[in-house]
Protein backbone atom coordinates (compact mmCIF):
# COMPACT_ATOMS: atom_id res chain seq x y z
CA UNK A 1 0.00 0.00 0.00
CA UNK A 2 1.33 3.35 -0.94
CA UNK A 3 1.49 6.04 1.47
CA UNK A 4 -1.58 8.53 0.90
CA UNK A 5 -3.00 12.01 0.65
CA UNK A 6 -3.14 12.12 4.00
CA UNK A 7 0.34 10.94 4.51
CA UNK A 8 2.07 13.46 1.82
CA UNK A 9 -0.16 16.55 3.78
CA UNK A 10 1.64 15.48 7.37
CA UNK A 11 5.03 15.18 5.70
CA UNK A 12 4.63 18.63 3.83
CA UNK A 13 3.56 20.13 7.07
CA UNK A 14 0.22 21.54 4.73
CA UNK A 15 -2.48 22.32 7.34
CA UNK A 16 -4.93 23.32 4.50
CA UNK A 17 -4.74 20.04 2.49
CA UNK A 18 -4.91 17.47 6.09
CA UNK A 19 -7.89 19.53 7.21
CA UNK A 20 -9.73 19.16 3.69
CA UNK A 21 -8.76 15.45 4.15
CA UNK A 22 -9.91 15.04 7.49
CA UNK A 23 -13.53 17.18 7.14
CA UNK A 24 -13.77 14.52 4.10
CA UNK A 25 -13.70 11.64 6.71
CA UNK A 26 -10.46 10.38 5.79
CA UNK A 27 -8.90 8.36 9.39
CA UNK A 28 -6.46 10.11 10.95
CA UNK A 29 -5.00 6.75 12.06
CA UNK A 30 -4.39 5.29 8.37
CA UNK A 31 -1.23 3.33 7.69
CA UNK A 32 0.85 3.48 4.93
CA UNK A 33 1.19 0.03 5.14
CA UNK A 34 0.29 -3.08 6.96
CA UNK A 35 4.17 -3.90 7.65
CA UNK A 36 5.81 -0.46 8.26
CA UNK A 37 2.53 0.41 10.35
CA UNK A 38 3.42 4.38 10.02
CA UNK A 39 1.12 7.48 10.31
CA UNK A 40 -0.08 10.50 9.78
CA UNK A 41 1.36 11.62 13.05
CA UNK A 42 4.64 9.63 12.35
CA UNK A 43 4.68 11.74 8.75
CA UNK A 44 4.99 15.26 10.76
CA UNK A 45 8.27 13.68 11.47
CA UNK A 46 10.10 12.77 8.37
CA UNK A 47 10.21 15.47 6.28
CA UNK A 48 14.27 16.46 5.28
CA UNK A 49 13.71 19.09 3.60
CA UNK A 50 13.89 22.62 5.62
CA UNK A 51 12.42 24.58 2.92
CA UNK A 52 8.73 25.55 3.04
CA UNK A 53 8.76 23.63 6.72
CA UNK A 54 4.51 24.68 6.97
CA UNK A 55 3.22 24.29 9.95
CA UNK A 56 4.08 20.74 11.99
CA UNK A 57 2.64 21.85 15.60
CA UNK A 58 -0.80 23.00 13.36
CA UNK A 59 -0.93 19.56 11.75
CA UNK A 60 -0.82 17.39 14.58
CA UNK A 61 -3.56 19.65 16.64
CA UNK A 62 -5.38 18.82 13.81
CA UNK A 63 -4.95 15.03 13.62
CA UNK A 64 -4.56 15.07 17.48
CA UNK A 65 -8.74 16.78 17.60
CA UNK A 66 -9.81 14.53 14.71
CA UNK A 67 -9.19 11.73 17.59
CA UNK A 68 -5.44 10.21 16.29
CA UNK A 69 -3.88 7.89 18.82
CA UNK A 70 -0.80 10.07 19.90
CA UNK A 71 1.00 6.58 21.53
CA UNK A 72 0.71 4.43 18.49
CA UNK A 73 3.87 2.95 17.25
CA UNK A 74 5.41 1.61 13.99
CA UNK A 75 6.31 -2.00 13.41
CA UNK A 76 9.41 -1.44 15.86
CA UNK A 77 7.93 0.85 18.14
CA UNK A 78 8.28 4.35 17.47
CA UNK A 79 5.60 6.89 18.45
CA UNK A 80 5.64 10.49 17.57
CA UNK A 81 7.13 11.22 20.53
CA UNK A 82 10.29 9.20 19.77
CA UNK A 83 10.59 10.38 16.43
CA UNK A 84 10.41 13.93 17.66
CA UNK A 85 12.70 13.80 20.51
CA UNK A 86 15.36 12.59 18.04
CA UNK A 87 15.00 15.16 15.78
CA UNK A 88 14.59 18.00 18.59
CA UNK A 89 11.17 18.99 17.21
CA UNK A 90 10.24 20.68 20.70
CA UNK A 91 7.05 22.27 20.15
CA UNK A 92 5.40 18.53 19.17
CA UNK A 93 7.29 17.35 22.59
CA UNK A 94 5.84 19.92 24.46
CA UNK A 95 2.31 19.42 22.81
CA UNK A 96 2.41 15.62 23.54
CA UNK A 97 3.74 16.55 27.19
CA UNK A 98 0.80 18.51 27.58
CA UNK A 99 -1.68 15.63 26.20
CA UNK A 100 0.06 13.59 29.03
CA UNK A 101 1.05 10.92 26.87
CA UNK A 102 3.46 7.97 28.14
CA UNK A 103 6.88 10.02 28.15
CA UNK A 104 8.67 6.34 29.25
CA UNK A 105 6.91 3.76 25.84
CA UNK A 106 9.62 2.09 24.83
CA UNK A 107 10.99 0.47 21.64
CA UNK A 108 11.57 -3.17 20.57
CA UNK A 109 15.16 -2.79 21.82
CA UNK A 110 13.98 -1.15 24.98
CA UNK A 111 15.16 2.60 24.13
CA UNK A 112 12.52 5.89 25.25
CA UNK A 113 12.37 8.72 24.03
CA UNK A 114 15.50 10.14 26.46
CA UNK A 115 16.93 7.55 25.07
CA UNK A 116 16.94 8.77 21.45
CA UNK A 117 17.50 12.21 22.83
CA UNK A 118 20.81 11.67 24.24
CA UNK A 119 22.07 9.05 21.21
CA UNK A 120 21.48 11.90 18.88
CA UNK A 121 22.46 14.90 21.30
CA UNK A 122 19.20 16.48 21.46
CA UNK A 123 19.78 18.74 23.79
CA UNK A 124 16.44 20.71 24.01
CA UNK A 125 14.49 17.22 23.52
CA UNK A 126 16.68 16.27 27.02
CA UNK A 127 15.32 18.99 28.70
CA UNK A 128 11.76 19.00 27.95
CA UNK A 129 11.65 15.59 29.17
CA UNK A 130 13.18 15.67 31.49
CA UNK A 131 11.53 18.35 33.45
CA UNK A 132 8.45 16.75 32.16
CA UNK A 133 9.31 13.65 34.09
CA UNK A 134 10.66 11.10 31.96
CA UNK A 135 12.93 8.00 33.57
CA UNK A 136 16.36 8.21 34.44
CA UNK A 137 16.48 5.06 35.31
CA UNK A 138 15.03 2.72 32.66
CA UNK A 139 17.59 0.79 30.74
CA UNK A 140 17.81 -0.49 27.08
CA UNK A 141 17.62 -4.22 26.53
CA UNK A 142 21.04 -5.04 24.45
CA UNK A 143 23.11 -3.07 26.89
CA UNK A 144 21.36 -2.57 29.87
CA UNK A 145 22.10 1.30 29.24
CA UNK A 146 20.15 4.21 30.87
CA UNK A 147 20.05 7.66 28.84
CA UNK A 148 22.61 9.02 30.80
CA UNK A 149 24.73 6.36 30.05
CA UNK A 150 23.99 6.58 26.28
CA UNK A 151 24.84 10.32 26.64
CA UNK A 152 28.25 9.24 28.14
CA UNK A 153 29.40 6.76 25.87
CA UNK A 154 28.57 9.04 22.57
CA UNK A 155 29.75 12.04 24.81
CA UNK A 156 33.36 10.14 25.10
CA UNK A 157 33.34 9.23 21.19
CA UNK A 158 31.55 5.69 21.33
CA UNK A 159 29.88 4.39 18.22
CA UNK A 160 32.19 6.44 16.38
CA UNK A 161 30.22 9.29 16.73
CA UNK A 162 31.43 12.25 14.72
CA UNK A 163 32.40 15.23 16.24
CA UNK A 164 29.17 17.62 16.17
CA UNK A 165 27.12 14.83 17.77
CA UNK A 166 29.89 14.04 20.33
CA UNK A 167 29.78 17.58 21.44
CA UNK A 168 25.86 18.07 21.52
CA UNK A 169 25.44 14.66 23.52
CA UNK A 170 28.14 16.19 26.13
CA UNK A 171 25.58 19.16 26.40
CA UNK A 172 23.23 16.85 27.69
CA UNK A 173 25.51 15.73 30.66
CA UNK A 174 24.95 18.46 32.68
CA UNK A 175 21.07 18.09 32.48
CA UNK A 176 21.01 14.79 33.73
CA UNK A 177 23.20 15.39 36.33
CA UNK A 178 21.10 18.68 37.60
CA UNK A 179 17.86 16.07 37.09
CA UNK A 180 19.60 13.30 39.58
CA UNK A 181 21.66 11.23 37.39
CA UNK A 182 24.91 10.19 39.24
CA UNK A 183 28.37 9.60 37.42
CA UNK A 184 28.43 5.20 36.97
CA UNK A 185 31.47 4.08 38.47
CA UNK A 186 33.41 3.35 35.01
CA UNK A 187 33.73 7.23 35.00
CA UNK A 188 34.50 8.11 38.50
CA UNK A 189 38.54 7.84 36.80
CA UNK A 190 37.63 9.04 33.87
CA UNK A 191 40.43 11.41 31.76
CA UNK A 192 37.30 13.84 30.59
CA UNK A 193 37.84 17.13 32.37
CA UNK A 194 34.20 17.79 33.10
CA UNK A 195 33.59 14.56 34.46
CA UNK A 196 36.93 14.71 36.51
CA UNK A 197 35.64 18.12 38.08
CA UNK A 198 32.53 16.92 38.83
CA UNK A 199 32.90 13.73 40.80
CA UNK A 200 36.01 15.29 42.31
CA UNK A 201 33.70 17.85 43.78
CA UNK A 202 31.37 15.38 45.54
CA UNK A 203 29.02 15.50 42.89
CA UNK A 204 26.88 18.32 40.75
CA UNK A 205 25.50 20.02 42.73
CA UNK A 206 28.28 21.29 44.92
CA UNK A 207 30.27 21.20 41.65
CA UNK A 208 27.84 23.73 40.29
CA UNK A 209 27.76 26.04 43.31
CA UNK A 210 31.03 26.62 43.22
CA UNK A 211 31.62 26.96 39.73
CA UNK A 212 29.27 29.58 40.29
CA UNK A 213 30.80 30.72 43.17
CA UNK A 214 34.41 30.91 41.50
CA UNK A 215 33.09 33.07 38.70
CA UNK A 216 31.17 35.20 40.48
CA UNK A 217 34.19 36.32 42.23
CA UNK A 218 35.56 37.05 39.16
CA UNK A 219 32.96 39.19 38.12
CA UNK A 220 32.37 40.63 40.92
CA UNK A 221 31.81 44.78 41.16
CA UNK A 222 30.81 47.65 44.00
CA UNK A 223 27.84 47.74 41.45
CA UNK A 224 26.99 44.14 41.03
CA UNK A 225 26.55 42.56 44.58
CA UNK A 226 27.90 39.11 44.77
CA UNK A 227 23.90 36.85 45.15
CA UNK A 228 23.05 38.96 41.53
CA UNK A 229 25.73 37.68 39.76
CA UNK A 230 25.10 34.69 40.71
CA UNK A 231 21.61 34.71 39.92
CA UNK A 232 22.52 36.33 36.35
CA UNK A 233 25.16 33.83 36.19
CA UNK A 234 23.04 30.68 36.79
CA UNK A 235 20.16 32.13 34.89
CA UNK A 236 21.92 33.46 31.76
CA UNK A 237 25.50 31.77 31.17
CA UNK A 238 23.73 28.28 32.85
CA UNK A 239 27.55 28.55 34.73
CA UNK A 240 28.30 25.57 36.47
CA UNK A 241 27.28 23.38 34.05
CA UNK A 242 30.50 22.77 32.27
Amino acid sequence: MAPGPIHDAAREHDVETLRRLLAEGVSPDALVDQQVRRRPLHCLCLRDDEKNEGDRAACFELLRDAGANLEAGDQIGYTILHLAARDAFVELISLLVQARVNLDATLQTGDTALHLAARYGAVDSVEVLLAAGASLNLREIHNGNTPFDVALYYGTGGGHAPPEQRARSRRTWPLFLRAGAAVPAIYTGSEDQYLFRVVAAGGFQRYAQAHVARIASILETPLLPPELVRKVLQFWLHAGYY
